[in-house]
């Protein structure tokens, strides 16, 4: 079987299924799982389907439940957040998002000593740093999204606007050159527009699948935040589109992510 005809037919099987093994679809298709491997890194820049641990799932317009994304890309946003730790000063005011990557951020900041002052709207969150020794924390209002353990709405919003922030450390659906930062859903589109507007820094951190993507909600336009963090090459159109227009880079190492801390 040629490659694009297997490739062509693992996108159905996955899309058909919602979610594949790398060492069932090697069975099924005669071929190693490095060759399974390969075909699913060809069908991600298609936009097609999406890595999680040791499987595949479809890609979709519509956000993937958080359980898939706390699994797709552990590693690389256990990265990003170890980067991240840095950038905060201490007794800092941090809105920290909700967000896959950003609770990986909430688990990289414990036990760091900053004793922040955070503001968050998840849940998920506001649990890793509950007990965090001088940390206060702070809950936006909202109604709960139970599948994200997420606040939302238009009191989320008015919560957010009532704080001077000095980092606003945010997660988003996909970035664009052209079209900029955007995400799925209309009031986490609204948070994240009050998030920066109320912060005197915005870090946006992404992994490298979100770049050269966008969805319905603009979020905001490069230019309108000061930092991406991210794990991709400083080759990427998205990374470089950032640098002209004035963002900040800096890079995570997933290399040097300890193992476990994902």
């Amino acid at each position: 079987m040629q490659s694009d005809e297997r490739r062509r037919l693992l996108a159905e099987l996955v899309a058909g299924k919602g979610e594949l093994s790398f060492t069932d679809a090697a069975r099924r298709f005669h071929v190693s799982e490095m060759t399974i491997r390969r075909d699913v890194e060809a069908l991600e820049q298609e936009r097609l389907v999406m890595r999680v641990p040791k499987g595949v799932v479809p890609h979709t317009s519509r956000e993937p439940s958080m359980s898939v994304r706390q699994r797709a890309f552990a590693a690389e946003k256990a990265a990003i957040a170890s980067a991240v730790v840095p950038l905060l000063f201490p007794h800092a005011r941090v809105l920290l998002d909700s967000g896959s990557t950003a609770y990986a951020i909430g688990k990289a900041l414990r036990g760091q000593g900053l004793e922040l002052t955070i503001l968050t709207p998840s849940l998920l969150v506001a649990s890793e740093l509950a007990h965090e020794p001088g940390t206060r924390l702070l809950l936006t209002g909202g109604q709960l999204c139970p599948d994200e353990m997420s606040l939302t709405g238009p009191e989320t919003v008015e919560s957010i606007r009532s704080y001077n922030l000095d980092f606003f450390v945010m997660g988003v659906g996909g970035i664009h050159p052209r079209l900029g930062i955007s995400d799925y859903n209309r009031d986490e589109a609204a948070t994240k527009r009050a998030g920066i507007k109320s912060s005197d820094k915005t870090i946006v951190c992404v992994d490298h699948s979100k770049l050269h993507c966008s969805y319905l909600m603009k979020v905001a336009s490069l230019d309108e935040v000061d930092m991406l963090v991210t794990d991709a090459e400083e080759s990427h159109p998205t990374v470089q589109a950032a640098r002209s227009q004035g963002v900040t880079l800096s890079f995570a190492n997933v290399a040097n992510t300890p193992p476990g801390s994902a």
